[in-house]
């Protein structure tokens, strides 16, 4: 069963090839792919996965000029809803808007903030989508819309960061570190880093599966993987590339 869905998914990747280029099918698709196969196979339940991603804009006059720049997101992106603007005490602005896909029950929510800079402001935008559920014919529907705000809102390959949440029955006989050493294994992963407590760990790894990484002081790393167990009854499993981007 396992090697038949594994087939479905590569047929999936090889169709996204008739629009994308096999880079940026393999660097947006490919880990979140993988890493729920892996998952899966390990009878770790999905809680949750998300895509992220980030840009730092260019500069702006003025205040003015900032709420015309949201003006033409708000105008691409008409089925969000939007916050109003906000002004923190250091004077950083900053809006949000969110939207919930019909078809998918995949959600968006979109960032973008202004901060005083040189006497201009400065901008970024964060992007990012994700659900509680995961579904691999949901993924295929929402994944052509993924890639159009990206191409439209990204345009120079930014760095995607996956993190997919699960849960396991920590009553099977097998310890945290052994555990953490399985899930390396089937990603084929080397470990850079790693934490250590009496209910954690947490591990950085370096894989081929994927070319994006990041350069840490001493080496380059692609893959986290952070297990936490609970009571004694489950183990939170978090996995990611190139970080982990959430509290885990």
């Amino acid at each position: 069963m396992g090697n038949r869905k594994w087939i479905m998914i590569t047929f999936i990747l090889l169709l996204f090839l008739g629009t994308y280029t096999q880079t940026e099918a393999q660097r947006f698709s490919f880990p979140l792919l993988k890493i729920i196969h892996v998952m899966e196979n390990r009878d770790i339940a999905i809680d949750h996965w998300g895509l992220y991603t980030k840009k730092i804009g260019g500069l702006l006059d003025s205040p003015k000029g900032y709420e015309r720049f949201v003006e033409g997101f708000q105008k691409d992106l008409p089925a969000f809803h939007w916050t109003k603007i906000t002004k923190d005490y250091e004077g950083n602005l900053k809006i949000t808007g969110v939207h919930t896909d019909n078809r998918t029950t995949v959600n968006e929510r979109i960032t973008i903030l202004a901060y005083p800079q040189n006497n201009k402001w400065g901008t970024y935008i964060i992007y990012e989508v994700g659900s509680d559920h995961w579904n691999l014919d949901n993924w295929q529907r929402f994944s052509s819309v993924f890639f159009e705000r990206i191409d439209n809102f990204f345009k120079e390959n930014p760095t995607i960061f996956t993190c997919v949440n699960g849960k396991v029955n920590a009553k099977m006989n097998l310890v945290l570190q052994k555990r953490a050493q399985k899930l390396l294994k089937a990603f084929s992963a080397v470990p850079v880093e790693k934490l250590k407590e009496k209910t954690f760990i947490s591990v950085s790894a370096y894989t081929d599966q994927w070319k994006q990484s990041i350069q840490t002081r001493n080496h380059r790393m692609n893959l986290q993987v952070a297990l936490r167990t609970e009571g004694g009854s489950a183990a939170t499993v978090t996995i990611g590339t190139p970080i982990i981007t959430t509290e885990y």
